[in-house]
Order: structure tokens, then sequence, then C-alpha cells
């Protein structure tokens, strides 16, 4: 039975998820590396990012699905620079696989019951919440993460991504 709570998470994380698809779908190879100013995130690694905190945040509700080799290393959050690596996946499968694990936290926080989405638990040291405050938090920061992405996609001269 659905309840107001996991409704708004849904409709919230998948709104947020359609908007970052519109931003990373058409992204070809040479674009995904483009970096805007002195940042070293490119979309490539912006993207790849995102699908970290989605699998991170799916954990909270019983997500058990892992990250491609070598994967973790990469987007996790304080990895080595973007501009310091070595070798990334290709886009297509970033792409492939952040829409696979943002499917997969969908299905999760509809089978989610309220004890699992509101029981107050340590979510990283010093940070404690329920898993829909911190998945919430973690929507939010992909959609931080976005808007570098809709930056980069106005330098490389596309159109408004939205509005």
């Amino acid at each position: 039975m659905a309840t107001a709570q996991r409704d708004a998470l849904r409709g919230h994380v998948a709104t947020i998820n359609s908007f970052i698809d519109r931003l990373v779908g058409d992204i070809t190879e040479p674009e995904s590396m483009v970096t805007l100013g002195n940042s070293p995130n490119h979309i490539k690694w912006l993207t790849g990012h995102i699908s970290f905190t989605t699998v991170f945040s799916s954990s909270l509700i019983g997500g058990q699905f892992q990250m491609p080799d070598g994967w973790l290393e990469i987007f996790r959050r304080g990895a080595e620079s973007p501009s310091s690596q070595k070798s990334f996946p290709s886009m297509p499968e970033v792409i492939a696989y952040l829409r696979e694990v943002q499917g997969k936290q969908i299905a999760l926080i509809d089978a989610a019951d309220d004890h699992i989405l509101l029981t107050e638990r340590q979510i990283a040291p010093n940070w404690n919440d329920t898993p829909i405050g911190a998945i919430l938090f973690f929507t939010s920061h992909n959609f931080y993460h976005a808007g570098q992405i809709a930056m980069i996609r106005r330098q490389l001269g596309r159109e408004r991504s939205f509005g």
C-alpha cells in the first residue's frame, strides 16, 4: 500500500531522474570529457558520480547492487580528481548503468514500507537520518551535479535543456 511519504519520495526521485536523463542521454563520447572553467568534473565523471550516490542511497532501503569493477574508485566521493584518472568507461556504458540503478531505486522505493523509510539510523559517520531524508538529500545532491552538466552543455553550444 502506498503512503503519502513514499509517493512524495518516489515522485521527487523520478522527476530528478528524468531531468538527469534529459541532460546526459544525448552526450557524445568527446562531449562527455569536456570540463567547465577550472573544474575537473566532466559530464562522464558527473554521471558516474550520480550513479554512485544512487547506489549508496539505494542501499539504505535494501539495495544490494554493486558498481562495475573499478568504478567505485573512479566515481565515489573523494575519488582522485577526474583530470588525474587514467581511463574511464565509455559514456554509453555510464548512461546505461545510471538508468539501470535509477530504475532499481524506484522499484526499491515502491517496495519499501514506512518502517524502513522513516526509522532514523546512521547513514554515515556523524550523520543520523531516516532513509527517506537521506535519499532526498542525495537526490538534491544529484540535481546539483545535474546543474553542472547543464552548464557544460551550454558551453558545448547546446540549447537550454528546460524551459
